[in-house]
């Protein structure tokens, strides 16, 4: 099967797109990726693990607002509609919204099915955008939520069948125009064989030793609710100066913001901001971590979306601390790998932290419990092999007749979970 992937972002490096092509790759499938290029590197490009890489021309610097990823950009339907006659697909597979129009072309001009890879609920991130953050005219011109929702009921009426991480994204779906169980569950875990610490002590960590360190990993954006871990850790100290530790991995719009709390609030020796990081570093930051946590506020979007973070803390065997959200509670309280805490609750977040911090015993029973759960069920070993029966069962059945078949469309786990996430 030849597979035509179409990503609207920079590769490398984006985590779930390297699981998704891997897989296909180690199943004896072609794969041709076509993404952006704003770092300027080569146009064409065949990586270790057999991916070809498509990029659009080299828009650098100032120019770089050429390649933006819009459906319409003619820079993109160029190098969509060149890859797609080159290539000769037999199935396409576009992630994400913005860039799944193109998709749809891509697969019309080579007559064959299309598959769009929904991980995100992208109208609602963008709502949830426009009421958190602190956004410019612009935003509401490109990133305009209800313009996003047009698409969206385009895209769904289109498309063979859609791939999202948790079953509430499918719901969500299905009312918005999507056929009836023409979806399948993949979430974001973890390549276990992969995501191995090398043993070594990371920079980040350094100077939080004697300390119950408390990790966030991934984007800063104002639906994360780091700022309510900040302020937890601000009551930490206040009761047990020099206890705890906050470090945040990863970069994101709210930064700034965040520097700016820290500084306020005198935390700069309690919380580190410690950016951007290479993936294959973040397992030795897990490692020498004490407590994982998914602070997230309860909005639309992460209602109706599942973090990587989640299933890498609880594969190296990290207590997890989560906000009371539907699709995140249910995996802590099936797993018993942690606790939740009511959302934007930072007295609660900080009771959770000193629950885990004061009690080894209870601590070590949850970081023991996510990880047998990742071995026997959330690991990508499962969910790569999802993805790959759900392309492999589309291509055989070509355009406009996909039947999934039942072990594959809907929810990954039916009988446990069906009857508390329905629609």
């Amino acid at each position: 099967m030849r597979v035509l992937k179409i990503f609207d972002g920079e590769y490398p490096w984006d985590v779930r797109v390297e699981k998704v092509t891997r897989s296909l790759v180690a199943a004896g499938h072609e794969v041709v990726l076509v993404c952006r290029n704003k770092a300027g590197r080569a146009c064409s490009e065949r990586l270790p693990d057999g991916t070809v890489v498509e990029r659009l021309p080299g828009t650098t610097g100032r120019w770089n607002f050429l390649s933006f990823p819009f459906f319409f950009n003619p820079l993109w339907i160029w190098t969509v509609v060149r890859t797609t006659l080159r290539f000769k697909p037999d199935l396409v597979l576009a992630r994400d919204l913005p860039i799944a129009p193109l998709g749809i072309l891509a697969g019309r001009i080579a007559g064959v099915p299309v598959v769009a890879d929904l991980a995100e609920p992208y109208p609602d991130s963008l709502r949830t955008n426009l009421k958190l953050a602190r956004p410019g005219k612009l935003d509401y011109l490109v990133r305009n939520p209800d313009l996003a929702e047009m698409v969206e009921r385009f895209v769904l009426r289109r498309i063979e069948c859609a791939v999202v991480v948790c079953p509430e994204a499918g719901y969500r779906l299905e009312r918005q125009g999507l056929p009836k169980d023409a979806w399948v569950e993949v979430r974001n875990t973890a390549i276990l064989s992969r995501f191995v610490p090398a043993g070594e002590s990371p920079e980040a960590v350094r100077g939080f030793e004697g300390r119950t360190l408390v990790l966030f990993s991934g984007l800063i954006s104002h639906d994360r609710g780091v700022e309510v871990a900040i302020d937890a850790i601000a009551r930490l100290r206040a009761r047990q100066p020099g206890r705890f530790g906050l470090l945040i991995v990863g970069e994101g719009p709210m930064r700034g913001e965040l520097q700016e709390r820290v500084r306020a609030l005198g935390l700069e020796k309690d919380v580190r901001l410690a950016g951007w990081m290479d993936y294959a570093k973040l397992p030795d930051v897990v490692t020498h971590s004490d407590i994982g946590i998914l602070p997230f506020h309860d909005c639309e979007h992460i209602r109706a979306s599942l973090a990587n973070k989640l299933f890498e803390y609880m594969a190296l065997g990290l207590p997890i601390i989560a906000s009371d959200i539907p699709v995140q509670t249910r995996i802590v309280k099936d797993t018993g790998c942690g606790l939740v805490f009511p959302p934007n609750d930072a007295e609660a977040l900080a009771e959770a932290m000193l629950r885990l911090a004061d009690d080894r015993d209870f601590a070590q029973g949850c970081a023991e419990a996510g990880r047998r759960a990742t071995q026997s069920l959330y690991n990508w070993d499962v969910d790569g092999a999802r993805i790959v029966g759900t392309l492999e069962a589309v291509e055989r059945r070509g355009v406009g007749t996909t039947v999934l078949p039942a072990n594959l469309r809907g929810p990954a786990r039916l009988a446990a979970e069906v009857g508390r996430i329905a629609p």
